[in-house]
């Protein structure tokens, strides 16, 4: 059975190792210990609950291979070297690796709580500002336009 060697954990590494399972033996490669959902994070800034959701655990991603938590430092022939682990050989090697861009909606370690807590942090501001927006827009006699002076 050919080994895949997959480096990154996000949407195309995920759907790609979770499609090659059956026929493969798949090593998923990615230092956060759960998967992401970014694009249901600004969701999450309007309705907090969907917090949890959008934070799925590698746990149970694969029935056959495995996900090893490490980050890769070096892609050398056929296979990676890890920080952590020493090296991983494979027949293929794929870098899924994805993309960054501006907080809170990508967690930028690989930390979940960090990432939580920025997300929680970004909610916070927003109904801070929206409440600001709301003051203003009330007339200045109104109690909640006084009591934010």
């Amino acid at each position: 059975m050919k080994r895949v060697v997959i480096v990154g954990g996000g949407h195309a590494g995920t759907l790609l190792a979770r499609a090659l399972d059956p026929i493969a033996e798949v090593v998923l490669i990615e230092p956060k210990a759960a998967f992401v959902h970014n694009v249901a994070a600004i969701r999450a800034v309007v309705d907090p609950a969907w917090l949890d959701k959008l934070i799925l655990p590698f746990d149970h991603l694969l029935k056959r291979g495995r996900v090893l938590r490490d980050r890769v430092i070096a892609i050398e022939g056929d296979g990676v070297r890890l920080a952590a682990n020493g090296s991983l050989e494979g027949d293929f090697v794929i870098v899924a690796t994805g993309s960054r861009y501006a907080q809170p909606f990508k967690a930028s370690g690989d930390s979940i709580s960090d990432f939580r807590s920025a997300l929680l942090e970004a909610v916070s501001k927003l109904i801070v500002r929206r409440a600001a927006r709301r003051a203003k827009a009330l007339p200045p006699s109104s109690r909640a336009c006084r009591s934010l002076r």
